[in-house]
């Protein structure tokens, strides 16, 4: 019988190698850990929502209309690239807005605009600068306006944390987007933006800046208007408002991140919250049910996301079609309250159809029930067709 010698640790050179081996081993979790998996998502960039750029009621509307569409769409989060108010109002504004971007079903968020006022954005929204996370990708949110307007001190600090967070999210692997309000003008040749605008050194020192860290994108608003460009490989997308854009219709874009890049996206309008949908399943376009589209359910309509307004046990389209009013309860119990007369006539009428037809060869057309049980009443209409 062949005898095994016992394995024993290797020595000199070999030694060397194996202790090599083995640091290696143990090493690779630790290093595995620093090296995010990126996963697919989506997330939507909503520009200048404005409240009282182009009408208070109005703007409100449209942000209503964003929120509503953007629930339905199920982004993984709203990024807002400033300019969220502009009205002298601006307490009232900051609440208004709060309590309609409350309605989101994901998290937000917000870059600070020009027309932001930083003590009350500080109040009521938060910081005007920072960071964060999301399926291994680093989202960084500055504060423009700090290289519109060089302000000693503030925008070294800024600039200096700008330098940190691509320095770490580079050394995890992490891919970067950056988010501000104020397009990044691109060459000599090109013409400012309009005021405010980022000077344009600063713009190529912060381009170079992304392109040194390998950003994936760079995101603003500002202009109102859709301008989609590439400064070597950095996606540049400066997109349209919700309150108004300029040469296109009041919106936001959802970006999709999944893939090679660069990644899709698209600009989306919020009228089309209401294409072709039913929400609630009642048979009445959510466009009928809310016949304003301003995103409230006012007294005279009915409810797009309850299927039955008034409680009645019939949906709102099947009181529509039986001519019946959706807003007020028809029936007191799950079951039509017909009266069982009305029933009986109902039942003489067919009879009398049948016998007519048995003894002189006619036949129906058609019977058309209109029932109106708000008076406890029942039409019948019997329409009768000779000769065929």
């Amino acid at each position: 019988m062949r005898r095994v010698a016992p394995w024993r640790l290797p020595e000199g050179r070999e030694m060397k190698i194996w202790r090599l081996f083995l640091l290696a081993l143990i090493a690779a979790p630790a290093w595995c850990a620093n090296v995010p998996s990126l996963g697919s998502f989506t997330f939507v960039q909503l520009c200048d929502p404005q409240l009282g750029k182009a009408g208070y009621e109005h703007d409100k509307t449209m942000l209503r209309l964003a929120v509503r569409y953007i629930n339905h769409l199920d982004p993984a989060f709203v990024l807002f690239c400033g300019d969220l108010i502009d009205t002298a109002k601006y307490a009232q504004a900051y609440e208004d807005f709060n309590e309609i971007v409350a309605g989101l079903g994901m998290p937000a968020h917000y870059a600070i605009g020009n027309n932001d006022q930083a003590d009350l954005f500080a109040q009521y929204i938060g910081a005007d600068y920072h960071s964060f996370t999301h399926e291994g990708y680093t989202f960084i949110v500055v504060n423009t306006m700090l290289w519109v307007n060089y302000t000693p001190g503030a925008t070294e600090a800024m600039d200096a944390w700008l330098l940190s967070e691509l320095q770490s999210a580079s050394q995890q692997g992490s891919p970067v987007f950056v988010a501000g309000h104020h397009p990044l003008p691109l060459k000599s040749g090109e013409p400012e933006h309009d005021p405010p605008a980022i000077p344009r050194g600063k713009s190529t020192d912060v381009l170079a800046l992304f392109e040194q860290y390998g950003v994936v994108a760079y995101l603003a608003g500002h202009l109102h208007m859709n301008i989609i460009s590439d400064y070597n490989g950095i996606q540049l997308v400066t997109s349209g408002a919700t309150c108004y854009t300029i040469g296109d219709q009041p919106g936001f874009r959802l970006w999709r991140v999944e893939g090679e890049r660069p990644f899709p996206h698209e600009f989306l309008h919020v009228a089309d919250v209401y294409k072709g949908r039913d929400t609630d399943r009642d048979g009445l376009p959510d466009a009928v049910e809310d016949a304003n589209f301003n995103g409230l359910r006012d007294a005279d309509e009915t409810d797009p996301y309850n299927a039955d307004t008034d409680g009645d046990g019939l949906s709102d389209g099947q009181e529509r079609a039986f001519g019946l009013d959706p807003l007020t309860p028809d029936f007191g119990v799950s079951i039509p309250a017909m009266d069982y007369a009305g029933m009986a006539v109902l039942c003489v009428l067919m009879t009398a159809c049948a016998l007519s037809r048995w003894l002189n060869g006619s036949s129906l057309g058609a019977i058309l029930l209109s029932l109106n049980n708000r008076r406890g009443a029942m039409r019948v209409c019997v329409f009768r067709r000779n000769g065929d």
